[in-house]
């Protein structure tokens, strides 16, 4: 089933605003409170929209029914003054006739859509409580070819319907051919497109097993279609931002080389630092790509400031220390699929919140942050800077070790020194 809502009522009803004439859905619900937050915002949006309003009412009475409708903000007395609304009971619809006849329950509806037309309504919309079946009166055994023979008429005319079916009182097996029967299934307050359903003129033929073989068999391969597709899609996706990506390095690389080379360098150390950790490949990938750019926010600091060849002043520091603020303006309304964003803003925290630029402490700053937290200390101690020479890879990994624990993660500094001094890293580029 493909999903149009979500679980919660907000986009329940803009799933059921949705909804149009020719629509045929049965609601499967275990509480009276799911049965009604997705049947009372479906007649309240029929009535608003100038449509005539059935309630076929059984398993509650007909008073709990308007009681709930009032809740929901429905003026009831008013709507059943005008005409708009109706709410019948079995005996005024489905065993009008004394028994239950599909044939001539649809002729009802039909004949009850032309009616609402010729009043000037724009539509008729019905939903019925589908548990007068289990009083087992005659004709109850048809139930099945009524469903699917309203997929032959409601296309033809100006009405749709929701079944309401209690799944805690109809065995499985009923509810089993309430999915096949219908194309549109609201479930768990979701309304889904229905993989499910089989046409009429399938589910109404002999030898309906056989049909029900392939038609698994299709889903199955639709559905791996579909997975694969969306899987083309995400990569294509993440390509595309994997490119814009390398397009703000290469911006901030024209404008400052030193601030290039740092955030290469940086994206070569910090992936082998989460691999060291054993970080599964995906958040690997999002440590890469959130190096390469950790430090885009210097894109504001003056160019002359990035390349003083001595010492910052106090007023230049803190425009400096702006750029992880800056940053995370220039990121924060992209979706990337992985902490990009989190770590061009807190890669200048620190585990004892002593960093900047919000004070963060311990978990509140992200695992691939702090891992990036360290590559970055480590890169540039090892390298040249404008104000001064390399300090050395030595006195890069004292620094991590000293302060263990302290301002930097203590895993992620034992998986960087493990990473030089076991494994024989050494920094490129």
């Amino acid at each position: 089933m493909k999903v149009v809502g979500e679980k919660n009522s907000e986009p329940l009803i803009e799933a059921i605003e949705q909804l149009s004439p020719h629509d045929h859905l049965c609601l499967i619900y275990k509480t009276r409170e799911e049965q009604f937050s997705a049947v009372v915002p479906y007649i309240l949006i029929g009535l608003e929209r100038g449509e005539k309003c059935t309630y076929i009412a059984d398993d509650n009475t007909a008073a709990e029914v308007m009681d709930a409708m009032h809740a929901g903000g429905i003026d009831v007395d008013s709507n059943i003054k005008s005409g708009a609304l109706v709410i019948l009971s079995k005996k005024d619809a489905y065993l009008k006739q004394g028994s239950f006849d599909p044939d001539w329950m649809i002729k009802f509806i039909e004949e009850t859509t032309k009616a609402a037309l010729d009043e000037g309504y724009s539509a008729l919309r019905v939903t019925g409580e589908m548990t007068w079946v289990l009083g087992g009166d005659p004709g109850t055994e048809r139930l099945f070819e009524y469903e699917a023979k309203l997929n032959y008429m409601f296309p033809k005319i100006r009405a749709h319907a929701i079944c309401q079916y209690n799944a805690e009182r109809f065995k499985p097996e009923i509810i089993i051919d309430v999915i096949r029967t219908h194309p549109m299934v609201i479930y768990g307050n979701v309304v889904c497109r229905n993989f499910y359903y089989v046409p009429p003129d399938e589910f109404l033929k002999a030898g309906q097993l056989s049909l029900e073989v392939e038609r698994l068999l299709e889903n199955i391969l639709d559905r791996e279609r579909k997975e694969m597709e969306l899987q083309n899609s995400e990569a294509a996706l993440k390509q595309t931002l994997e490119e814009t990506i390398e397009s703000f390095a290469k911006t901030v690389g024209a404008r400052d080389p030193y601030t290039s080379r740092h955030q290469l360098r940086v994206a070569q150390l910090a992936p082998k630092i989460g691999g060291r950790m054993s970080l599964p490949r995906e958040r690997i990938d999002g440590i890469r790509l959130g190096s390469i750019i950790h430090d885009i926010g210097k894109i504001q600091v003056p160019a002359e400031i990035l390349s003083k060849p001595s010492r910052l002043s106090e007023i230049e520091y803190m425009v400096v220390c702006e750029h992880p603020r800056v940053g995370y303006e220039i990121l924060k309304d992209i979706s990337f699929p992985w902490p990009v964003v989190d770590i061009a803003y807190q890669h200048h925290e620190r585990m004892d919140g002593s960093g900047y630029p919000q004070g963060l402490k311990g978990d509140e700053i992200c695992l691939e942050a702090r891992i990036v937290a360290v590559a970055d200390v480590v890169e540039a101690m090892s390298s040249h800077r404008p104000y001064r020479p390399a300090l050395g890879l030595e006195a890069a990994l004292d620094e991590i070790m000293q302060h263990r624990g302290t301002l930097y993660d203590a895993r992620v500094v034992d998986a960087c020194v493990k990473l030089f001094r076991e494994d024989g890293y050494k920094l490129e580029i």
